[in-house]
């Protein structure tokens, strides 16, 4: 019944900030995707098991795009109510629990992305599910919960690969909990003999190679993120950014709490806090790594989700630290009225930092996020401010932009208009005449601008944004001007 409870609070309070309709980028791109039945697998930018759930979001009842984003809500309170479960497990009281369960539900990022298609709630919920069934493994040593909790991670890592990171952490609890157990011959043989047969298969079955080798390689690919380098200026930058971004996502006492619940799980369930700290160090480790994807003005943070969630249940063990600490200090009636206040703090302070921070920004002219400019998008707001709540900019930009185009018109765009262009177009059956050319692959290259011909004239040419940074004009022949035409621009020719 509690979890029922948590799970119900969560969806209500997602439910209550969820996108209302069409989002930018890859939300875009997995409702297109949901909505088409183009479930793909294979690469590191594939996501089918996110998208083979959404066919059943997307049809039900009202738009599809706010139906996608009650899958991400979904998956979200269900993360949050198993990390009240996991918080329970680690020992701590329900009211500890509720706040460490709390503050991943209003964490910046988590809650962001529980309200828009996106993959990384659900990233978060098998993360947690793996989590919950290893400590249930560890406490009645059922091999059964164990072998479910590999089933789990394996099931999760068709959702998307970052949680591949999980791996080392599960292993060493594996090994902290039951070390007489698998370090024996037998055990040995059999490990080594699973890893031979599995490196066989892959190696000789065409079809798994293939796979294998696009993961790697990719586009996208992840042997970027192992290669054998330490540039230290570079990745001390990213370590600070790590930081901030940890900072936002739990912008009051939680902070402290986190702290003081690691220092409470390495001291009073080492096996248990392993599991924890070695999954967060692994993940950290791999993306601070990765200096050429810099963190600033980039959405690099979403790959640290899966930390903050850990984060939280550290918060939890961290709330009844902080009693255990001002128990001296008060009656019990003191130390109720300490954990409500908590309580409060954890989940009513980040939504009013998070709504506020924007007009403060705004107000003295700061330009923190440094996102590139697109129509009908403050994004201060849309990137500060988790809740979206009756933003209906995607729609309005792709909608007006269709709408005014001249017939057979080709409009340029980069990845991010382009994925609610062709939405509207392909999933609405509207403006077919229209052509969206954009750069090949998710976020790929520069989009390169160039005149087309139709029928032996010049199509109509427009560029949906004057992100300069983000074109190629190079290409284009004779002068021209940049006219403006509603939310897009118009490349005309000079007579």
């Amino acid at each position: 019944m509690e979890l029922l409870c948590v799970f119900g609070a969560a969806l209500a309070f997602y439910g209550a900030t969820l996108a209302p309709t069409l989002i930018w980028g890859d939300s875009a791109w997995l409702t297109l995707s949901a909505f088409r039945g183009q479930v793909k697998a294979g690469g590191a930018a594939d996501h089918p098991l996110y998208v083979l759930v959404g066919r059943l979001f997307v049809a039900l009842p009202g738009d599809p795009s706010r139906n996608m984003a009650l899958e991400s809500a979904v998956f979200g309170a269900l993360a949050v109510a198993l990390a009240y479960r996991i918080s329970r497990q680690l020992g701590t009281s329900r009211l500890a629990a509720a706040v460490g369960a709390g503050a991943l539900a209003v964490s910046h990022a988590f809650w962001m992305h529980a309200v828009i298609p996106e993959v990384y709630t659900a990233n978060v919920c098998f993360l947690l599910a793996t989590i919950t069934l290893a400590l249930d493994w560890e406490a009645t040593g059922k091999p059964w919960r164990l072998v479910a909790a590999v089933g789990m991670w394996i099931v999760g890592l068709t959702n998307h690969l970052v949680l591949g990171g999980l791996a080392p952490a599960l292993a060493t609890f594996v090994v902290l909990a039951r070390p007489a157990v698998f370090f024996t011959r037998r055990s040995l043989m059999v490990a080594v003999a699973g890893l031979a047969a599995l490196a066989g298969t892959v190696a000789f079955v065409p079809p798994l190679s293939a796979v294998a080798h696009r993961i790697w390689v990719g586009p996208p690919g992840i042997s970027e993120y192992f290669r054998l380098t330490a540039p230290v200026g570079p990745m001390l930058r990213e370590t600070g950014f790590y930081l901030l971004y940890l900072a936002y996502q739990f912008p009051s006492v939680t902070l402290v709490l986190g702290l003081l619940g690691v220092r409470a799980l390495l001291r009073d369930r080492p096996r248990q806090a392993a599991l924890l700290v070695v999954a967060v160090v692994v993940n950290a480790g791999v993306f601070i790594h990765h200096t050429a994807w810099a963190s600033a003005a980039t959405a690099k943070f979403v790959f640290y989700i899966s930390d903050y969630a850990i984060f939280a249940l550290c918060c939890a063990a961290g709330v009844d630290e902080a009693l255990r600490l001002l128990r001296p200090a008060g009656a019990p009636r003191f130390q109720r009225a300490a954990g409500v206040a908590l309580l409060v703090l954890a989940i009513g302070a980040p939504p009013v930092l998070y709504a506020a921070l924007p007009r403060v920004f705004e107000l003295y002219g700061v330009d923190l996020v440094q996102a590139k400019t697109l129509p009908y998008r403050d994004n201060q707001r849309y990137f500060l401010n988790p809740n979206k709540r009756g933003y209906r900019g995607a729609r309005r930009f792709a909608e007006e932009s269709l709408q005014l185009l001249p017939p057979s018109a080709v409009i340029f765009a980069d990845y991010t208009p382009a994925t609610v262009l062709r939405f509207v177009q392909f999933a609405e059956q509207t403006r077919p005449d229209v052509l969206v050319r954009a750069a090949d692959g998710i976020g790929g290259d520069r989009v390169r601008v160039t005149w087309m011909d139709q029928g032996g004239r010049r199509r109509p040419t427009f560029v949906a944004s004057m992100t300069t940074d983000y074109y190629d004009f190079g290409s284009l022949e004779g002068e021209y001007d940049f006219i403006p035409m509603g939310p897009v621009f118009e490349v005309r020719p000079r007579e």
